[in-house]
């Protein structure tokens, strides 16, 4: 999870705080709260509603099995809000 949240914080910074804060309906204070205070690390709710908001797709796929890839169980736009 610590590389997902390093890759968003860079996106985040290409895109600008303010306006990735305001897209997701985060306030400000607890945006860089979960992002950028260290030891924090924000919830999956938080996490989905940024890479919502920066054009990603977050989702839960269950592990390979025989080889096969196996479809998502749960992806961003299907969780309840």
């Amino acid at each position: 999870m610590e590389h997902i949240i390093k890759a968003l914080r860079v996106a985040i910074r290409a895109k600008g705080m303010l306006k990735t804060s305001r897209e997701t309906g985060l306030n400000r204070a607890g945006f860089f709260h979960s992002f950028y205070k260290d030891g924090n690390n924000p919830g999956i709710m938080t996490v989905s509603k940024v890479a919502d908001s920066l054009g990603y797709r977050t989702a839960l796929v269950p592990a390979r099995h025989s080889g096969k890839i196996a479809t998502p169980l749960l992806s961003s736009p299907n969780i309840i809000k």
